[in-house]
């Protein structure tokens, strides 16, 4: 009995150090094309994960799942004019080897998922549970490249590790404990002491440079390749920062989610701010050390006018995209009648008669965090009205007065009068000044006698005058 279990645990130590050994030989295999491409042809293919681990606990003649990491992304950039990907999964256990692509798949354990206009290639592990041995898969993708008439072959790999757990402890514990309330499951998710990172670690900065307000707060979203989880990290990440003549700059690591890293501070009063972070991973002592900036700028009042009428199509520009490059947006809300979201930095925005009974704002916010806000002042617009009259010649001349924010946009169209007269817009005494329409209207000729007329002005956006009353003399 004791002679099967030690041979059950060389078996193991010695699939795992052959996961290990396969990733860092490299590839004997050249094609002839590559020896012949030219150096420009550029393809970075960067695994998200290098090895995904299925653990089980087997009990009572089921296969009891620990953890499970069932999907990777393999991330690619470089600049091409055609690509094309190839797959092949090898069970290193069996010396089994076969070809998938995203359309023709005979293993359906595997899938594959090509995202050419984000990027990456998504792979799902969806195995048969029912089994009970150890195995390792080696899944290597190879792209073939092409540009200006040339090509290249790239290529990039990584593990799939399954393991029983019941054959690395010692099995009564399992037994004994596996229903037990107060187990530690987290003893299962803990790392296993595999050379699983092999690959040297790589990052990707989701800004750099940050701009945004001097002393506001800022957050910046990290990516690091080929670790798992910050449990792969010696502590976690240390962040310093360093500038001329910093004032009220800070910079800190927020939180982690698998291989995704959330940095945050207070942008500096002024000076740019560089925000330097190290890290060190446990398996092999490495060490990763990047760094982003962090810009203060002024902060800039929206470009929004003094006054707004109702019905008036307005250019907004609250001057966000040149302030900062963070995440931002600005709300406008009027009561509980109106609030809309306005994801770009310039906008048209036509308030309504809902907003004249409450208070309308405008509000920017940045990273999901309110910035500030203005007050809109909203108005009707205001009604036509005759600026003089008189007679002359016997003719009635009028000069009316319309509200317009573009020349010709809106006027004076009809002169309603009780006398029945006839009204003529005089051509070429028409003009725009300051937000208005002015004209000057001349009647027919006045052949009897006139006591009083009513006079009322029509625009053409329907507003209606108050009536005024004129005796000629």
């Amino acid at each position: 009995m004791t002679q099967q279990k030690k041979r059950t645990k060389v078996e193991i130590y010695f699939i795992l150090y052959l996961a290990a050994l396969i990733l860092i030989l490299p590839d004997s295999k050249k094609s002839n094309d590559e020896s012949e491409v030219s150096t420009d042809i550029v393809l970075r293919l960067v695994p998200e994960r290098t090895v995904l681990n299925l653990r089980l606990l087997k009990k009572d003649g089921k296969n009891n799942i620990i953890r499970f990491d069932s999907v990777n992304k393999v991330f690619f950039d470089g600049e091409y004019d055609n690509i094309d990907f190839t797959y092949t999964i090898s069970d290193v256990n069996r010396g089994e080897t076969v070809e998938i692509n995203e359309l023709n798949n005979s293993k359906e354990q595997f899938q594959i998922s090509e995202n050419f206009q984000d990027k990456f290639i998504s792979f799902k592990w969806n195995p048969d549970f029912n089994f009970d041995y150890n195995s390792t898969y080696l899944v290597k993708l190879t792209a073939v490249i092409e540009r200006n008439g040339k090509s290249k072959t790239s290529s990039a790999q990584f593990t799939l590790n399954t393991l029983f757990l019941n054959q690395v402890i010692n099995q009564d514990y399992a037994d004994n404990q596996i229903d037990s309330a107060n187990f530690d499951f987290n003893y299962f998710n803990t790392p296993l002491s595999i050379p699983t990172n092999l690959f040297e670690m790589d990052v990707k900065v989701r800004k750099n440079p940050i701009i945004t307000f001097a002393d506001n707060e800022w957050s910046n979203y990290v990516i690091i390749y080929n670790i798992a989880s910050i449990d792969d990290l010696v502590g976690p990440p240390k962040v310093t920062i360093s500038g001329d003549s910093l004032l009220g700059g800070t910079a800190r690591f927020e939180s982690s989610e698998g291989n995704n890293f959330v940095f945050s501070g207070m942008s500096p009063t002024y000076d740019t701010m560089k925000v330097i972070i190290k890290l060190r991973r446990k398996a092999d002592d490495s060490e990763l050390s990047f760094d982003f900036m962090v810009i203060p700028s002024p902060r800039i009042a929206p470009d929004i006018p003094s006054v707004m009428y109702v019905g008036e199509n307005y250019n907004m520009n609250t001057r966000l995209e040149a302030s900062t490059s963070l995440d931002s947006y600005t709300i406008i809300k009027s009561g509980n009648s109106f609030e809309k979201r306005y994801n770009n930095s310039q906008f048209y925005f036509t308030p309504d008669a809902s907003m004249l009974e409450s208070n309308a704002t405008l509000t920017r916010y940045v990273e999901n965090k309110r910035l500030d806000s203005y007050n809109l002042i909203i108005k009707r617009k205001p009604k036509p009205v005759v600026e003089y009259i008189e007679l002359k010649d016997n003719r009635i001349i009028i000069k009316t007065k319309s509200f317009s924010l573009q020349k010709n946009k809106n006027y004076v169209e009809t002169i309603k009068n009780s006398a029945n007269l006839k009204f003529n817009d005089i051509i070429g005494k028409s003009y725009f000044d300051d937000g208005y329409q002015f004209q000057t209207f001349e009647s027919e000729r006045i052949d009897k006698p006139v006591n009083t007329i009513e006079i009322q002005l029509i625009e053409k956006n329907g507003q209606y005058s108050s009536k005024k009353t004129f005796t000629p003399r």
